[in-house]
């Protein structure tokens, strides 16, 4: 199962403009935004199109889903199913038969809105299913921090070689390992008669012959649940155990838990010892290796929350490795950095549209061009920001703009620009047309920022160019202005020029004074290096000139917004 292309208009800040062409990706795409830019929206839009076809709900937004499954092309279009070379429209009856085995969900956010309007109806439907005897997997499957004791105990009944070492090697638990269940026998005739209560039966019995009640996992591994495979075993281990721990009597759900509580302990410590971001891998590791198939669709909101950047390699080998098809949303470029980029979208929520999807590929070329310097997050910010834009050379010119800034911030109290360091002169231009361009909106003011030097022109005059090619009137060229005590016969103004010598000077002749013999005096202290190593401890009065620097960008600003 694949998305092919996905067009929503009217869900939240989803509009007309939110376009998903993911033809280009293999198993899995990736979406990176700020908070609000619509990264979850997405989400749960696919989840609330897929629960009209599975649920005969309604929603109130226009929608055209298209993918793959098996051997058939698949279109979801506002309430109608249409698969290629089939003329007509497919009738409700065989839906089935075209969507996904089911959907699973990790949803990170405390907000029960979608598990009610989306999750709540497959739930519902699930538990029928079971009063009628028949073994059924949910169609939408949402699963959260409840669940993820649940889903240890089926990875730990798992004889796969990924799961196994898993569960050694990174959450460190041995072969010893004790589960604790606390049942609600007066529960049972809710449950009619069907293989989740079939389990729990057992399960009371084994409690009952077991000391203290304690339950040692090879028991429950050696249990016979009629399973196919090892890993039909596992899935039946946890949807059974799902559905009679998690559930709350209601309007849809005429049943109550069973299991009131699970606990698990190996080396005489409990699990819940685990740290968040390990439960996190328990779940996802669970729904790849365990709960999916390769018609199954996976949808995980920030799946790396809470998890150590050493770990987050260990999402991707999961969601890579799949047949199954994995959308994800997350605001951590360091997950990011390890996907291919031609399956990474950033997110931009500017356009009053709609949210606009920007593949990642060229802002990855950006990063490797500039050394590093203009990163994924840079994309990003620019993507959801609609401050005004300053693009500058370098790290060094980056920081001592932003130090001088902070130094002299209650006098402008208007300065407000997302600032961009390019990593070099000559990357200016390539940045501003791949990255900034093509989301630059007509009221957002774009400066440029060049030393007064060869380089510095050089940049200006490509930038110039490109500009003047495609007409664009909100970007503008400067070199850094000269403040009044430069002299006037110098030919070159760097940055650095905006600092008084008397800041660093010093600096200098002290190291100098250390130099003990001619091989010393060879490696002389170079002005830049010393600025660099000591700006922020230069006091205010040096930083003076950069108020001519700071007043001209403002001007500038200023100029363009006043048309």
């Amino acid at each position: 199962m694949k998305i092919l292309n996905l067009k929503v208009n009217g869900y939240k800040n989803l509009k007309e403009k939110t376009v998903l062409d993911l033809t280009s990706c293999s198993n899995y795409a990736a979406f990176i935004g700020l908070n609000g830019s619509g990264k979850s929206n997405i989400l749960e839009a696919i989840g609330l199109i897929f629960s009209v076809f599975y649920h005969n709900k309604t929603v109130d937004f226009k929608y055209n889903l298209k993918y793959v499954i098996g051997k058939n092309t698949v279109t979801l279009a506002d309430g109608k199913m249409n698969v290629e070379g089939i003329a007509k429209a497919i009738p409700k009856k065989d839906f089935e038969l075209y969507l996904p085995n089911n959907i699973i969900t990790s949803y990170s956010g405390e907000e029960l809105r979608l598990w009610e309007e989306v999750y709540l109806d497959s739930y519902a439907e699930f538990f029928k299913d079971l009063k009628k005897k028949r073994s059924a997997v949910p169609d939408l499957l949402y699963i959260n921090k409840y669940s993820w004791e649940i889903a240890l105990i089926a990875l730990l009944c798992s004889d796969k070689p990924q799961v196994k070492k898993f569960i050694n090697e990174v959450l460190r638990i041995g072969d010893d390992v004790d589960v604790i269940i606390e049942l609600d026998n007066s529960k049972y005739g809710l449950y009619e008669t069907n293989e989740a209560l079939s389990l729990v039966k057992r399960i009371s019995s084994l409690k009952e012959q077991a000391k203290d009640g304690i339950i040692h996992i090879n028991e429950i591994r050696t249990l016979d649940l009629n399973q196919q495979s090892n890993l039909d075993f596992c899935k039946k281990i946890f949807y059974f155990l799902f559905v009679t721990s998690m559930p709350e009597k209601g309007p849809k759900v005429n049943v109550d838990k069973i299991i009131q509580k699970i606990s698990l302990q190996f080396n005489g410590y409990d699990v819940k010892k685990l740290s968040e971001g390990e439960k996190k891998l328990i779940l996802i590791t669970c729904i790849n290796d365990i709960l999916s198939d390769k018609n199954t669709l996976v949808l995980l909101d920030e799946p790396d929350s809470h998890i150590h950047i050493e770990r987050k390699r260990a999402i991707k080998n999961l969601v890579e490795k799949n047949e199954h098809f994995t959308l994800l949303t997350t605001h951590s470029p360091s997950l990011l950095n390890c996907f291919d980029e031609h399956n990474i979208f950033i997110l931009s929520d500017k356009d009053e549209n709609g949210v606009i999807p920007i593949k990642a590929d060229k802002q990855k070329h950006l990063s490797e061009i500039s050394g590093g310097e203009f990163s994924l997050m840079d994309a990003t910010m620019v993507a959801s920001t609609q401050k005004d834009i300053l693009l500058v050379e370098g790290t060094n010119d980056y920081n001592y703009l932003n130090e001088a800034w902070k130094r002299f911030k209650s006098d402008y109290p208007n300065f407000n620009f997302l600032m961009i360091n390019c990593g070099g002169a000559g990357n200016v231009g390539a940045i501003l047309e791949q990255s900034i361009l093509p989301i630059l909106s007509d009221n957002q003011f774009c400066l440029c920022l060049f030393d007064d030097d060869g380089a510095g022109k050089n940049g200006m005059e490509s930038v110039q160019k490109m500009t003047t090619e495609k007409e664009k009137k909100n970007i503008k060229c400067l070199l850094h202005p000269r403040h009044s005590s430069f002299p006037e016969d110098m030919k070159e103004f760097f940055m650095e020029d905006y600092f008084d010598v008397t800041a660093y000077r010093d600096l200098i002749t002290a190291e100098i004074a250390k130099k003990q013999k001619f091989r010393d005096y060879e490696q002389m202290p170079k002005a830049k290096g010393v600025i660099e190593s000591n700006y922020k401890k230069f006091p205010d009065s040096a930083y003076s000139n950069f108020k001519v620097f700071l007043n001209k960008i403002l001007e500038e600003q200023s100029l363009f917004h006043a048309k």
